[in-house]
């Protein structure tokens, strides 16, 4: 059986600003890196601004945030979601039996890394190792998308070399590891399910700021310290900065291919960001294909942006939800309902809050735009994407926690309706009314997101006093490499 239901650890608790607010993207080209402790043989990158995660899936732009401000570019998480147009974007699959949607922060997470930096005039790559398991479908994924990379073994670079070239230049190096192998007592919960990367288990964004050869250690700071222990909340005692061995590094590096996220500045944003940066945000509001998946428009099983949204409303009836149930073990039936509760409903809360954030940030990226009207067409999606999320979805994990909430207890209701009865057609059919409600809240997000594009588009044209492109919406789909860290959990009595 192949079930690839994906099910998350913890809460979110993001500061937001309101909209009035400005973030804007600022570069200097005098800016100097930060402090940088250096000897022969060791580098230290001091005072680098530590960005939380605050819910599994935002590691990887946590890790990207450090690295920029590290740089003295105001960026974030949550002004990274606006400037990336990860908020803004969306995709749900529906394929045999795998249903899921992946909130914009998850999906083809190198392709939105490669377009910010090169809307950001900066230098960056993606290494990897193709000699490894992961590093090879990584290399498969990312060549799929038409993106470049650097494979270690063909420029005859070790990815040591790349942290100590990194750190002495005053930057940090993003990496992606295996949390199975992180020393850190927070990824025990991890170590007792025994999930490596290799069976089934997730990989983590961490920065590394410091190595010394002598000791043969590195210094980290991980954006995931304080999501996966009983008292959840930011690491104030500054655990989120530990060190581990070289030998530890390469195991927990290696079996995640080895994969880094290199940035370092640049020439800077270009003369037409604003207008660059409000093309792009259209394109994902609207689900532009090409800019989801160039090259792999034709994957009808994906869809993107407001599609996403319609795309799992329809699939929010009864027939459809026994059609896919009864494509596995019928043992797994009453499993596989609640689940998908509470996978659909955890990756819709991600969808929420990165969408609200980077709503709230944009005007600060767009100062040459009067978005008042954009801003609030947008934030009518708001409470229909809401009513779709709950935060205990977020940090309950596997565990069937009952809640107040719309979709999960939907679902959860149907599992529990079919184990009383063993009659799936029945129980499905008995909830088909919230079924419906969940639908009419997806069909209101995607009208929303429609609507917001358009308009956008519109202030684009408008500014430039010329028609702007086509968005095309052909049909399509792609794929993903996702460092997401999201931890499949099963309940401790099972």
């Amino acid at each position: 059986m192949r079930m690839r239901l994906f099910l998350i650890l913890c809460i979110l608790m993001i500061s937001f600003s309101s909209a009035s607010q400005t973030a804007v993207v600022v570069l200097d080209e005098e800016q100097e890196p930060r402090t940088v402790r250096n000897t022969t043989t060791s580098g230290y990158v001091e005072e680098v601004p530590y960005v939380w995660q605050q819910i599994n899936g935002y590691c990887m732009p946590s890790a990207i945030s450090m690295t920029l401000q590290s740089m003295g570019i105001e960026m974030d998480l949550a002004t990274l979601f606006a400037a990336t147009g990860a908020g803004f974007s969306a995709v749900y699959v529906n394929v045999e039996d795998m249903w899921s949607f992946y909130p914009g922060v998850m999906s083809r997470q190198a392709q939105w890394f490669e377009s910010f930096a090169e809307l950001h005039g900066l230098e960056a790559a993606i290494y990897l190792d193709s000699d490894t398991d992961y590093g090879l479908t990584a290399a498969q994924a990312v060549a799929g998308m038409g993106q470049e990379f650097i494979d270690y073994h063909m420029e005859n670079v070790t990815p040591i070399d790349i942290v100590r070239s990194t750190i002495d230049a005053g930057y940090p190096l993003a990496i992606v590891v295996d949390t199975f192998y992180l020393p850190h007592e927070d990824w025990d919960i991890v170590r007792d399910m025994g999930i490596t990367l290799q069976n089934g288990g997730v990989g983590h964004a961490i920065a590394i700021v410091g190595y010394d050869d002598l000791t043969r250690r590195v210094q980290v700071y991980d954006p995931g310290i304080g999501l996966n222990a009983d008292d959840y909340g930011y690491p104030s005692d500054g655990s989120y900065n530990y060190s581990m061995a070289y030998s530890t590094l390469d195991v927990t590096w290696r079996s995640a291919g080895y994969v880094a996220f290199y940035v370092a500045p640049g020439s800077g944003p270009p003369e037409d960001y604003q207008e660059r940066l409000a093309k792009y945000v259209t394109e994902r509001l609207l689900g532009n294909r090409t800019s989801y998946f160039r090259g792999y428009e034709s994957f009808f099983y994906m869809s993107a942006g407001s599609d996403a949204f319609k795309g799992l409303a329809l699939d929010m009836t009864p027939a459809t939800i026994e059609s896919y149930v009864r494509r596995l073990p019928e043992q797994y039936w009453q499993q596989a309902l609640a689940l998908l509760g509470t996978n659909l409903e955890a990756f819709l809360t991600m969808q929420y809050y990165s969408y609200r954030s980077a709503l709230a940030r944009l005007p600060g990226l767009l100062l040459d735009y009067n978005l008042t009207e954009f801003v609030g067409i947008a934030a009518e999606a708001l409470p229909h994407m809401e009513a779709l999320t709950s935060n205990i979805s977020v940090r309950a994990s596997a565990d069937i926690v009952p809640r107040d909430s719309l979709f999960f207890e939907t679902f959860y209701n149907i599992s529990q309706r079919y184990s009383q009865t063993l009659d799936l057609t029945s129980a499905v059919r008995e909830y088909s009314d919230s079924l419906e409600e969940i639908a009419g809240h997806c069909v209101a997000s995607a009208g929303y997101w429609v609507d917001a594009g358009r308009t956008l588009a519109r202030l684009v044209e408008t500014h430039q006093g010329s028609p702007t492109e086509q968005i095309l919406l052909a049909v399509t789909g792609g794929c993903f490499i996702v460092i997401s860290c999201v931890i499949m959990r099963k309940r401790r009595n099972q």
